[in-house]
């Protein structure tokens, strides 16, 4: 027995060593045109590698240049992406279950050309006539290994994106070096450009090794587009993300981004981010501009046809939004939840007086007609269905404050319907019912609208007293039929009641 297993052993290891020798010694770049040809057919795009391409096995590594890869059949004749030079080492101890050790990694002379045509389609995206895995056939999720990335060097890398109606905007990484340090942190320093403004990135993140478990790791970020700087640090703990990020121009990195109407100068956002499978918390994240500060938690459900708010809460300023929200994404929309407001101020939003007044827009042409004959938004009354309580305790804009707004949303197979009612702090009440429901080309308006004790504001910056404005009355009882508001105006039968009190007014 113990020759047996002697013998055993050395026809293992003669294997073993005759296996490796031969992986070793082989050439495996004469199989380059089976590789190119491959790819082609699976993907239906032309693969080229133009120069060198070596594969060595012992240890890992690869070498190929002069690469293209075709473009979509309908985008521009050149090539997806184009690669001048690309290397990497793999330290061999991946084939013994170790960690994936990647010695170093070369990028070069790379050019990405991301378009994207009128219809939504997009040219990175690869249609497969077969699915690669056969129908009933489980794959099993393979375990993770750690990823350690001692070097990496990319040079001359440019991201060209096309819209239509939109001009092209390139992304340029000239020099980007990255490497792992004695304390297992990457390091990347690298610059370039973004549409023509010069872009500088610093970063770290580490440990390495606590990447995929329950251990700290920290990604921090420090980057420059012209004069703008980005300062962001995220420290990932278990389920939760700590991230603190400062902005110096609010409003031009929303202008690079596309966004318009920031408010300028700086702007800040601190607070923790929570995830557990598909559901997230956010924990007191607080968002500073130069014009508002923002507060807002939430417990959030993601699925995958709806999204679950419940609850969420607001403050910005003195004011506060809180409720829950259930949103449906499937084919149509749905919208359920309640909102509540103990304030909601809009008075800081409105221009200062040192502001000038904006010039008046002028009215939209409604043809020759007072109210507008085109046709009601149909497509929106049926687009989904809406279920909101609403409840705002004070809302405020300058001279005029209501009270106790309370209200129902309710949209349902088209049928718009709203109920609710307010208080004026001045004095009055009003309540509403409201019906608007679409029938083919057609909708139906039901309108009961009573105002009562109201104090107009006409006495406003005089030195008439509130107690001495008149009060006024108004009911609405409208049935119509119609296809745009014109019509509906033309075709209402009803009754209004207008009533006026006694008291002072301004000559």
């Amino acid at each position: 027995m113990k020759r047996a297993l002697i013998g055993i052993g050395i026809t293992i290891a003669v294997i073993v060593v005759g296996i490796s020798l031969w992986l070793t010694l082989t050439d495996f770049s004469k199989y380059q045109p089976d590789i190119q040809e491959a790819i082609s057919e699976a993907t239906g795009r032309d693969l080229v590698i133009g120069g060198d391409f070596l594969i060595e096995v012992f240890p890992p590594s690869i070498v190929a240049e002069q690469v293209s890869y075709a473009n979509a059949d309908w985008a521009s004749d050149e090539p997806l992406v184009s690669i001048g030079h690309l290397s990497a080492g793999i330290n061999a101890g991946v084939f013994f279950g170790g960690p994936v050790i990647v010695e170093y990694f070369r990028l070069r002379d790379v050019e990405l050309v991301l378009e994207e045509n009128e219809d939504g389609e997009v040219n990175w995206s690869i249609e497969q006539e077969e699915d690669p895995v056969p129908p009933g056939v489980e794959i099993e999720a393979s375990a993770s290994r750690p990823l350690v990335l001692k070097s990496a060097e990319l040079e001359n890398l440019t991201v060209r994106q096309r819209r239509p109606g939109e001009e092209e905007r390139v992304f340029v990484i000239s020099t980007l070096i990255a490497s792992t340090d004695e304390q297992d942190t990457l390091r990347a320093e690298g610059g370039g450009e973004f549409d023509g403004r010069n872009l500088s990135l610093n970063a770290s993140l580490g440990p390495l090794a606590h990447i995929g478990t329950d251990n700290e790791v920290t990604l921090d970020v420090e980057a420059w587009i012209d004069d703008i700087t980005a300062v962001a640090s995220i420290r990932h703990d278990g389920e939760r993300y700590d991230f603190d990020v400062e902005l110096s121009a609010l409003e031009q990195v929303g202008e690079i981004a596309g966004v318009t109407g920031l408010p300028k100068g700086p702007a800040t956002a601190q607070g923790a981010l929570l995830i557990d499978g598909n559901q997230i918390g956010l924990i007191d994240v607080v968002v500073s501009t130069s014009v508002l500060d923002l507060t807002t938690s939430l417990n959030a459900v993601i699925g995958d046809e709806n999204v679950v708010l419940d609850p969420f809460a607001l403050q910005f300023g003195e004011s506060d939004v809180s409720g829950s929200l259930d949103i449906g994404l499937g084919e149509s929309l749905r919208v359920a939840g309640n909102v509540r407001s103990k304030l909601l101020d809009l008075t800081p939003n409105a221009p200062s007086e040192e502001q000038a007044p904006a010039a008046p827009e002028p009215p939209p042409d409604t043809g020759e007609f007072v109210l507008s004959d085109d046709p009601l938004p149909f497509d929106v009354l049926n687009a989904g269905n809406v279920d909101l309580d609403l409840l705002i305790e004070t809302f405020r804009n300058g001279s005029i404050v209501m009270e106790q707004i309370e209200g129902t949303i309710l949209l349902e197979n088209g049928a718009l319907t709203v109920d609710g009612g307010l208080a004026v702090a001045d004095g009055g009440n009003a309540e509403a019912n409201i019906s608007l429901a679409s029938a083919g080309e057609s909708a139906t308006l039901d309108m009961d609208f009573q105002l009562s004790d109201f104090r107009l504001l006409a006495a406003e910056g005089s030195e008439i007293s509130t107690a001495d404005i008149p009060l006024v009355g108004l009911t609405m009882d409208i049935e119509s039929e119609g296809r745009s508001l014109h019509t509906l105006a033309a075709n209402s039968n009803g009754k209004v009641i207008v009533t006026q009190g006694a008291g002072k007014v301004d000559n």
